[in-house]
């Protein structure tokens, strides 16, 4: 999870669990200085709401899989999913005890001891655990959408068009065409073998520019290419190797003279 969506849905499960433990409801009666306060947790210990214990709990596992590394993708989306569906139960059980007690304050005797203040002249007041809560709510919710939708940032960075190339410009790289290989073994021995592209593919497949009917020869088994005024060859991951001199190579500047070996062929680099 990114770093500032994790923190705001942690945040928000902390404030879920303070604002368990604060008054939520504030019922004041006739006679002046004298209230009674309700906290969730006041009400989940009687037992037929024993089961809002999960909304501290569910809490406290928000915050765990907040923190818990995940190596790939699909383990933080797991973890997001968990976090998700844990804050809409939480949302819900909260949802349903505020609303069943506030439409039907006189549920409320069940929880209090003195039922005398809850006469028809009792007013109920939402107390600051309420207000810690729907804050709490908010602080995750702001976090899940930021997690889901990040904010696109717009950059000025112009991709430049690919330049075309004109007649008298390919025309003016002699120093690509001045390079070649002389076969000194195999199937091409004795012929000369021009280097007239900058990315010069070998292998056994036709759409190589220089193809080997060598079994020993891979598909795609080497390229040479010409960069920075010098050129280099590089295996492909092929099945024996390409060897320069003698030695096995994976990448190499090649200078004039270099006897470079693919498969049972034999080649001398000339510029």
């Amino acid at each position: 999870m990114k770093s500032a969506s994790k923190w705001m849905v942690a945040g928000g499960a902390l404030l879920l669990i303070v604002g368990f433990l604060l008054p939520v409801i504030s019922i004041s009666g006739q006679n002046a200085g004298h209230s009674i306060n309700i906290s969730l947790l006041k009400v989940a210990g009687h037992s037929y709401w024993f089961f809002l214990y999960l909304v501290p709990l569910g809490a406290l596992a928000m915050i765990v899989l907040s923190f818990i590394p995940a190596d790939n993708q699909k383990t933080k989306t797991a973890f997001l999913i968990g976090q998700v569906g844990g804050w809409a139960i939480d949302l819900l059980l909260l949802l349903g005890a505020l609303i069943y007690f506030l439409v039907m304050p006189e549920k409320l005797k069940l929880l209090i001891g003195d039922a005398s203040s809850l006469d028809p002249q009792s007013n109920i007041w939402p107390g600051i655990g309420l207000f810690v809560l729907l804050f709490g709510i908010g602080s995750a919710i702001v976090g899940v959408l930021a997690y889901f939708f990040p904010e696109q940032k717009k950059t000025d960075q112009v991709v430049p068009p690919e330049p075309v190339q004109s007649s008298v410009e390919e025309e003016a790289k002699p120093i690509v065409k001045e390079a070649y290989l002389e076969a000194t073994k195999g199937q091409l021995l004795g012929k000369k073998i021009c280097l007239d592209v900058d990315d010069f593919s070998v292998g056994r497949n036709r759409d190589n520019n220089l193809q080997l009917s060598d079994t020993r020869v891979s598909r795609l088994h080497a390229r040479l290419r010409y960069a920075q005024g010098s050129w280099f060859i590089q295996d492909q991951n092929s099945t024996i190797g390409t060897f320069v001199n003698g030695k096995q190579i994976k990448a190499i500047r090649l200078n004039s003279g270099d006897h470079i070996r693919v498969g049972e062929n034999t080649f001398i680099f000339h510029l």
